[in-house]
């Protein structure tokens, strides 16, 4: 069980989705990590559906997920679980495929989420 690591920056890497379910899996249990970027990576909503669940139980407080084609499903997935988040400051969803579909879901975990201060 890893005490120490607060930032883990694997952008860039091109694991896909197979590679973000491992990674979550490994960091399920962590409570230390406090940044998680994973942009450029060729992830789909299922990885965005993974992460989800990831920041429910985590203390993350920085996400990155740009440059993925999570489009509005995973969107509304990491959406959902920062509504009731309390960790997480800021989150990074630039050019995920998202329509205004995807808008209207983050707009609708704006109105319950009291932590996130940056949004871009």
């Amino acid at each position: 069980k890893n005490k120490v690591l607060k930032r883990l920056y694997m952008n860039k890497n091109n694991f896909s989705d197979y590679g973000m379910m491992m990674l979550c899996e490994g960091l399920q249990r962590n409570r230390t990590l406090t940044t998680l970027d994973v942009s450029m990576n060729g992830l789909s909503e299922r990885s965005a559906k993974k992460l989800a669940v990831l920041l429910e139980e985590s203390g993350l407080s920085t996400v990155n997920m740009s440059d993925n084609a999570i489009g509005d499903e995973g969107v509304r997935a990491i959406g959902d679980a920062l509504k009731n988040n309390a960790s997480v400051t800021k989150l990074v969803l630039e050019n995920v495929a998202m329509t205004v579909e995807g808008i209207d879901e983050l707009a609708v975990m704006l109105c319950s989420n009291s932590s996130l201060q940056s949004l871009v």
